[in-house]
């Protein structure tokens, strides 16, 4: 299993992580958004994007980071993040190695000192995943997701680490 960047061929089957139903429900988009929007989010030339692919033995895309950067010169030292992992590729500890990443890119590479994320307040894997790797809750926000005709709170998560 390997980590590597994000190429144009793994998009297809990124999105099919991306649609099915247990990722939608911890996202903020549509279980009927297109490839052609999706492939809009994803930008693999932006310098303001980093995307890696979480690959399989035959190199097979099973899990997505992304890293979304700040250009605005205030908040420049901040980033969000997605993170996805296929179903059947689930408890392997695929989402911890990328989240390894995700902190070894903003520490040592991006110059980052806050990665903040919204997580739904029932995503209980992810949110003992985040917590595990040093992100802490930092407020709620309520009735902020419609998913299957109900609301949930959001967690607002973040991690920081100072710099000298």
């Amino acid at each position: 299993m390997i980590i590597r960047i994000t190429e144009k061929q793994d998009l297809a089957v990124l999105y099919s992580i991306y649609t099915s139903p247990t990722v939608v429900a911890n996202s903020k988009y549509l279980p009927t958004v297109s490839f052609e929007m999706f492939y809009g989010t994803i930008d693999l030339h932006s310098e303001y994007q980093v995307h890696l692919t979480h690959c399989d033995d035959k190199d097979v895309p099973n899990g997505h980071l992304g890293i979304f950067l700040n250009a605005m010169p205030r908040t420049k030292h901040t980033a969000t993040f997605v993170l996805a992992v296929e179903e059947s590729a689930r408890k392997q500890g695929i989402g911890h190695r990328l989240v390894q990443v995700l902190l070894d890119q903003s520490d040592n590479w991006l110059n980052i000192m806050r990665l903040e994320v919204e997580v739904p307040s029932d995503a209980d894997d992810v949110i003992k995943l985040l917590e595990d790797t040093g992100f802490t809750i930092e407020g709620q926000k309520q009735t902020a997701l419609f998913r299957n005709g109900s609301y949930v709170d959001m967690l607002m998560m973040a991690r920081v680490v100072e710099r000298e």
